[in-house]
């Protein structure tokens, strides 16, 4: 049922008709699986705690293209907020790895952080990146025509988009946010410190 619900979110997003209230309800059902501890799938494994501490990752790529999906499709101003949330609860507790190095290997280009700045996804990237997503691993491969190497973040960003653009102020916006909250300690996921999550469990 975790499974289903979340593709259905997922597959909902990019609806022109999408009914807001509906959206949210979908994404409150997804959040009390959450919070519950329900795994997305029967055969979901759980993490070796000597090398991570925050509970089940997900093991199944199946899985892993629906978070694909999710941050691949632009989000709507009218539902940023609830998907950035409900993100960010999928790391927190363990369901998804932003860095999970297997994204690539699915026949996609480079990571979840990747897909959402190449197909347009300002607030789900910003969201990636507050989550711990590693600059370095973006772009995976060369750009050879624009003289971008792989690794080089700031040169993908610019590939096709002139200064001031929207997608490099969000995202340099979110580079400095994730900078200050570090710094306060404030850490995102996968760090030493992890965040707390704003809603109370279901």
């Amino acid at each position: 049922m975790h499974y289903k619900a979340l593709t259905a979110l997922v597959h909902s997003i990019g609806g022109s008709q999408k009914n807001v209230d509906a959206f949210r309800s979908q994404a409150e059902e997804l959040r009390a699986f959450i919070e519950r501890g329900i795994p997305l799938i029967a055969n979901q494994v759980r993490a070796d705690a000597r090398d991570r501490d925050t509970g089940e990752l997900c093991r199944t790529l199946y899985v892993l293209e629906n978070f694909r999906d999710l941050v691949e499709t632009p989000w709507k101003p009218e539902i940023a907020n609830d998907l950035g949330d409900l993100l960010a609860l999928y790391v927190e507790r363990g369901y998804l790895d932003v860095n999970d190095p297997r994204v690539p290997e699915m026949h996609l280009d480079g990571t979840l952080l990747e897909q959402a700045i190449a197909r347009g996804n300002i607030p789900g990237a910003a969201a990636l990146i507050m989550l711990g997503s590693d600059l370095s691993l973006v772009p995976r491969h060369a750009y050879m025509l624009s003289g971008v190497a792989s690794g080089d973040f700031e040169g993908f960003l610019r590939i096709d988009r002139e200064p001031g653009h929207p997608m490099i102020t969000a995202m340099n916006t979110a580079i400095m946010n994730r900078s200050i909250a570090r710094s306060s300690g404030f850490a995102p996921c996968g760090a030493a410190v992890p965040p707390k999550h704003r809603r109370k469990g279901l």
